[in-house]
């Protein structure tokens, strides 16, 4: 991040890699087109080891368009229409959600729950230990693209180019923040710092207050294509975008960091 230095590349998939997550100790899952799942072992400070692939998972019929982690899951959702939940200490099955009529685009983890978002313009959340569909969501007026679970907040972006904010625990819409011109792609969530952070295929990156829905900023130059993915931190946002580059707006320097506190 401080260089931008290549440090490896990781070869194995037969297809576009459509999604990704790791953590600290260096378990990373991909998903691809070619409808696997690859579990790796980044071999982070292990002398002399590099980047290894540990399993192939193997059940999707269609491309793997979205992945997430928990100290015991991995969650994966597909063209298939199908979310599919395993085991992360043996690599094995644990239940597939089945509910949806069209891709499921995203999906969110979080303390045993999982929210889905899907093409039919409809989310879910289920939960894990039985398997079962615990609610539906209904509001957004064309199919879903991305999906946040935080706290008691579920955060949805959709091809209606709006943003709504829902409670989990009721089914509630408590928001719909609009401003983007096209399909809402990706989000960045922290109830906690009040702070929403959205890209879209409009080529904007935004940040939103989380709580009153208010737009604080609106970066319009960053990218000269589709913007595919969005994550912030305290001093950072970080982009990526269809113009093949990854753009970090670093705050740091000069302290404008007010935003995100």
């Amino acid at each position: 991040m401080r260089t931008g230095k290549l440090r490896a590349t990781l070869k194995g998939h037969e297809g576009s890699v459509l999604c990704l997550k790791f953590d600290k100790s260096g378990f990373m899952v991909s998903g691809s087109s070619d409808r696997n799942i690859f579990v790796w072992d980044l071999g982070m400070g292990k002398e002399g080891e590099g980047p290894k692939v540990r399993k192939v998972l193997k059940g999707h019929q269609g491309g793997v368009l979205d992945l997430r982690i928990s100290d015991e899951w991995i969650v994966s959702c597909s063209k298939d229409t199908i979310i599919r939940v395993w085991n992360r200490s043996t690599l094995k099955p644990h239940c597939s959600l089945v509910g949806h009529d069209g891709p499921v685009n995203s999906v969110g983890l979080q303390r045993g729950q999982v929210v889905s978002a899907s093409g039919d313009g409809r989310m879910m959340l289920w939960d894990i230990a039985t398997g079962t569909r615990i609610r539906t969501f209904e509001g957004h007026d064309r199919g879903l693209a991305c999906i946040e679970l935080k706290d008691d907040y579920i955060v949805s972006g959709s091809n209606d180019s709006k943003i709504k904010i829902w409670s989990a625990s009721t089914g509630e819409c408590l928001r719909t923040l609009t401003g983007h011109d096209l399909l809402v792609r990706a989000l960045s969530v922290d109830p906690e710092a009040g702070r929403l952070v959205s890209a879209s295929y409009d080529k904007t990156v935004k940040v939103w207050d989380f709580h009153t829905g208010k737009l604080l900023r609106d970066f319009r130059n960053s990218h000269t294509s589709h913007i595919f993915d969005v994550k912030f931190d305290c001093t950072r946002i970080v982009s990526t975008s269809h113009d093949q580059k990854v753009v970090i707006l670093d705050f740091a320097p000069d302290l404008d960091s007010s935003l995100f506190l």
